[in-house]
């Protein structure tokens, strides 16, 4: 199960802004990228320092202004990236922290790509998540005007 589904505890719901990242970036960075979205800040540094020193006064301001219900689609919680990516490393990717080399998982988990049957008629597999951003964009912004 993706991380979405246990954070929202099962509950459908629709996000108001869509946010991708970058496997290559720090994790601090992302949650400060979309508070700094939240609180309509051009630049997410103030807030990365809070995050390392002091999460309570962030989580005050957000709560101030009322964005603590604001609502993100992350793609690294809502697809579950690990039945498609986790049996290979074809690009011998390190951890943006350590250096290290991404290990292999040994799972099992049946894996499926953007080619698995079945397919569509443009031949992208049905089962696979990580081929859906594009759809997912159109049908977001398609229920509401100004989904960002």
């Amino acid at each position: 199960s993706v991380i979405a589904v246990v954070m929202m505890q099962g509950v459908p719901t629709r996000p108001q802004k869509m946010v991708t990242h970058n496997w290559g970036n720090l994790f601090r960075d992302l949650v400060a990228a979309i508070c700094a979205d939240a609180v309509e800040e051009e630049e997410y540094c103030r807030i990365a320092n809070l995050l390392d020193r002091d999460v309570g006064v962030l989580e005050s301001w957000l709560a101030s202004l009322g964005k603590l219900e604001c609502t993100y689609w992350v793609c690294a919680f809502s697809v579950n990236q690990h039945c498609t990516i986790c049996g290979g490393n074809p690009h011998n990717a390190t951890d943006s922290v350590t250096g290290d080399l991404h290990p292999l998982c040994t799972c099992g988990l049946p894996k499926v790509w953007n080619t698995s049957p079945p397919t569509t008629a443009a031949g992208e597999s049905i089962g696979c998540e990580v081929n859906k951003f594009d759809d997912m964009m159109k049908h977001l912004s398609s229920m509401n005007a100004s989904f960002g």
